[in-house]
């Protein structure tokens, strides 16, 4: 069985965000488990929460500006 990275599953750019709910349905791991996931992930690279609901992206390089504030 090939594990994927919970980086596989969350898309790029914001346009393209997943919620969680949709995020543990796709991976198959419980909502606790996901956060933790999203969180060992973030240690490594730039995942990002959209602040209007829609869910968890990467962004793209033109997003530029949403991981300075993420940054801080």
């Amino acid at each position: 069985m090939i594990h994927k990275s919970i980086l596989d599953y969350i898309p790029f750019g914001k346009e393209n965000a997943i919620a969680r709910a949709d995020l543990c349905k796709l991976s198959g791991l419980r909502d606790r488990d996901m956060r933790r996931a999203i969180e060992a992930a973030r240690k490594h690279s730039a995942v990002l929460n959209s602040q209007d609901g829609n869910g968890y992206y990467q962004p793209l390089p033109e997003e530029a500006n949403c991981v300075k504030g993420w940054i801080n």
